[in-house]
Parts: structure tokens; C-alpha cells; sequence
């Protein structure tokens, strides 16, 4: 199997290969029934943006972590979540193409039921940073508010899941065919291309500006 694709099994096991895999969030996993929890996944680093296809029989419970930042979206890709965006917060039902968005804000907490599957995107507030200023010349505010919870039909959230599972199979197949020079440049263009239309399509609070600076 590749070091790419992973089969998991355990509470224990599962989420520390999560937080190896993603800079800004801590995971807990548990199963109502009792039996081991287990876990599919794909995942692959594209030039410092983290993505992950995730699904397995565990419900998730996912705090951001003090001591490091980064953007975290979690795409629907398959079934139903019940997802609580906040601390005390009721929850709230996403289904197909919805998306979580986990700002770097310390403690807000995503819990999301076992059912279905999920498409996870992991951004280091560096890249967001680098981008903000290389493409929008924007100098980075200190934080950027996110909203919490984004459908499917309120933006072009389809097309960005589907530029980020395209960045993921193409980069994929030229590593099968080991053609490492064309990986490298191609994975620094796709992550530049990633980060700045999540940017444009994710509501936030430099939405405003954003758009005065996109050409």
C-alpha cells in the first residue's frame, strides 16, 4: 500500500495520525457501540496545503490547538454529518458539498457524527499569509474571521472541492509515473491556486477587500 493511503484501527491510533497530518487541530474519536473504531484515508501534502479523504465508523470531536495556526475545512464528500460549529452551539445538519470551515480561532470545536465521508483540507496561516500578500497585495491582518459553516449552494464551494480532488489525483498519477521534476513546480502552482480561491469563495472577513484587489 502507499505511504499515501492508510487503513487505521483504534481510538488511539486514528486520531494521532490526524494530528501528525494537520497542524492546527486536536482530534478525540469514539463509537457509541463500542466495537474499534476504524479508518480509511488518503492523504497528500501539496507543497505545505494538507489534503486528506477521510471515512471510517467514528464520530469526531475536533478542537483547534493553542499552539499553532491553520485553516481547516471539511468538505461533506458522501452521506450525512451532524456538525456542532462552536462551543455550546446546536448542531447542524450538512449534507452533500457542505462544508466546515475551523478557523485558527483557539478552541472552537467541530463534532461530527460517523456517517458519511469527509474531504479534509488543511492551510498553515503562513500560506494563507503568502498568498494574501503574493496574489490579493494585501498585507495580512493579525486574524481572519471565517464562517462557520458554508452550503453548497450559497457559492462556488463545488468548484473549489473540485479543484482540490483534481490538485490530488493529478499530482498522485506523476508520482506513479515518477516524474519528480514537473511534481515540485506543479504542486507550488496548484497550492497558490487552492489557497486563493478558497479565499475568494469562503466568506470571510476580508471578503470586501478581496474583491477590490481581484482581477
Amino acid at each position: 500500500m502507499s505511504q499515501n493511503w492508510l487503513s487505521l484501527v483504534g481510538a488511539d491510533a486514528i486520531p494521532e495520525t490526524l494530528e501528525e497530518r494537520s497542524s492546527g487541530t486536536h482530534y478525540e474519536i469514539e463509537r457509541s457501540d463500542g466495537k474499534p473504531c476504524a479508518m480509511q484515508a488518503r492523504f497528500r501534502n501539496i507543497d505545505g496545503v494538507g489534503i486528506a479523504a477521510l471515512s471510517g465508523n467514528y464520530a469526531v470531536h475536533a478542537t483547534s490547538r493553542i499552539d499553532s495556526s491553520a485553516l481547516t475545512l471539511t468538505f461533506v464528500t458522501n452521506g450525512p454529518m451532524a456538525i456542532s460549529p462552536g462551543v455550546g452551539r446546536h448542531d447542524v445538519d450538512a449534507g452533500e458539498g457542505d462544508c466546515l470551515v475551523i478557523p485558527f480561532k483557539e478552541g472552537t470545536l467541530a463534532r461530527i457524527a460517523p456517517e458519511g465521508t469527509k474531504l479534509v483540507v488543511d492551510v498553515p496561516d503562513s500560506v494563507v499569509r503568502d498568498i494574501l500578500s503574493r496574489h490579493f497585495h494585501i498585507d495580512p491582518p493579525r486574524r481572519i474571521d471565517w464562517h462557520p459553516i458554508v452550503r453548497r449552494d450559497q457559492s462556488n464551494l463545488h468548484l473549489l472541492q473540485r479543484l482540490i480532488v483534481n490538485a490530488h489525483d493529478t499530482l498522485e498519477a506523476i508520482e506513479a509515473d515518477d516524474i519528480t521534476s514537473n511534481q515540485a513546480i506543479l504542486a507550488g502552482q496548484y497550492r497558490d491556486l487552492i489557497v486563493s480561491s478558497l479565499l475568494l469563495t469562503l466568506p470571510n472577513s476580508l471578503t470586501d477587500a478581496l474583491s477590490k484587489n481581484n482581477d
